[in-house]
């Protein structure tokens, strides 16, 4: 069971696994197809996969990008909608723990 979490010198556990952990979203906002796109005339299919940190009080926290598109603002867009995610505090055997997750967003165009 060890090997799925770090322990942070803080004390808190940050699961690396999703294995046997339940969460819940509890308001999850979709980017935005970027402005900066739209108005050079960019009508391609952005997609961008991000790692990202799920506090102890259920915040978005340290955003990264690990691949897709990095121009016209799709990586912006990303963002300032996953600052908006709030979770539950994500409990896992008594303890809220920090939770790494991994997604992909994909743009349409519309």
């Amino acid at each position: 069971d060890q090997n799925r979490f770090l322990q942070g010198e803080d004390g808190v556990f940050t699961a690396i696994s999703l294995d046997g952990i339940e969460y819940e979203i509890l308001k999850e906002v979709d980017p935005q197809y970027p402005i900066k796109a739209r108005k050079i005339g960019y009508n391609g299919v952005g997609s961008i996969k991000v790692n990202f940190l799920v506090d102890i009080d259920g915040t978005v926290k340290d955003v990264k990008f690990i691949s897709g598109e990095s121009k016209f603002g799709f990586r912006e867009e990303v963002e300032k909608a996953l600052k908006k995610w709030k979770f539950k505090p994500i409990i896992y055997k008594g303890k809220i723990i920090k939770v790494h997750f991994e997604k992909e967003f994909k743009f349409k165009k519309n």
